[in-house]
């Protein structure tokens, strides 16, 4: 692992499952059981292969909160399949207006993507969260 990621990842867990055996469709259903968000950090769509994405649309949780974090969008002509990292999100967003001008495209000093993304996922969960505790149903 790199200095990187050990120092923006201290502190937290994680774990990883494989959806497409029944195992692990059934081992995701009961972690999200007791949760109350679920995140997901996918680089493309999912057709239902694995079940669904989301436990309360098939009636496990329907109190869960989901956000769905992916480079380009869960629907769309750049979602399939295209995974997006800062750099890439940049290339296709402010590159262009970064720099000195007759030079090429510059990168901003940080992480502009990723954070972002990050920032707006966490406020989009806080809204849904608060929103469960009126209505009592997930979003």
């Amino acid at each position: 692992m790199s200095p990187a990621f050990l120092s923006l990842n201290r502190n937290k867990l994680h774990a990883g499952l494989d959806l497409h055996p029944a195992e692990g469709k059934e081992l995701f259903l009961r972690l999200a059981e007791r949760s109350d968000v679920v995140v997901e950090k996918s680089p493309c769509r999912h057709d239902g292969r694995v079940g669904g994405r989301v436990p309360a649309a098939s009636g496990a949780e329907p109190r869960i909160v989901y956000a769905a974090n992916s480079g380009f969008g869960q629907w769309g002509p750049f979602s399939a399949g295209r995974a997006s990292y800062d750099a890439t999100a940049q290339a296709v967003s402010v590159l262009r207006r970064h720099g000195i001008p007759d030079q090429p495209p510059m990168k901003a000093g940080f992480w502009v993507g990723d954070y972002t993304a990050a920032l707006m996922s966490a406020t989009a969960i806080l809204a849904a969260l608060a929103a469960r505790r009126k209505t009592g149903k997930g979003r």
